[in-house]
């Protein structure tokens, strides 16, 4: 039951259909330790958050993992797109300042709430799935700064490869 309550929390905030290819328009970044750092992108035209994307920088050592959630697909409503990607070490400067690098995809899946009114069956979710549904809650929950990408720099030791 609180899976289906989350999921249709979610999916009603991607009920709009509009969607294009758009810059990013706010940014946030937290630290996680000495070396890791967590970057969250949003897509924010007005209307409500259309597409969020989450770049953690890999740590030391590690290659950069990208788990993008795109909200409002064309022609889909109530339909959330997830992308867990991954990149390569040398690339995580480039994806944590929101521009794009040469990902790999490493799973991918649509989340669909069908809005049939009463007594319409919910989403039942896999751990994973139930894992990104509540991080995607956790980010649109948080602050997003009034400010652009450009404001959004990256910090210290993921400028290294």
């Amino acid at each position: 039951m609180y899976q289906l309550l989350i999921a249709a929390a979610v999916l009603g905030l991607a009920s709009d259909p509009s969607h294009a290819a758009a810059p990013w328009t706010h940014c946030r970044s937290e630290g996680e330790d000495a070396t890791s750092h967590h970057y969250y992108f949003f897509v924010d035209r007005g209307a409500g958050i259309e597409r969020v994307r989450w770049v953690w920088n890999g740590g030391c050592c590690n290659p950069p993992k990208v788990t993008d959630y795109t909200l409002r697909l064309p022609g889909q409503p109530g339909t959330i797109q997830v992308r867990h990607l991954t990149g390569e070490r040398e690339d995580a400067p480039t994806l944590v300042t929101s521009a794009n690098a040469p990902l790999a995809l490493v799973r991918e899946y649509t989340l669909t709430l069908s809005r049939t009114g009463p007594g319409a069956q919910g989403l039942t979710l896999d751990a994973h799935q139930a894992t990104d549904v509540y991080n995607l809650l956790n980010l649109l929950g948080g602050e997003r700064p009034e400010q652009s990408t450009e404001d959004c720099q990256p910090m210290g030791s993921e400028l290294q490869p």
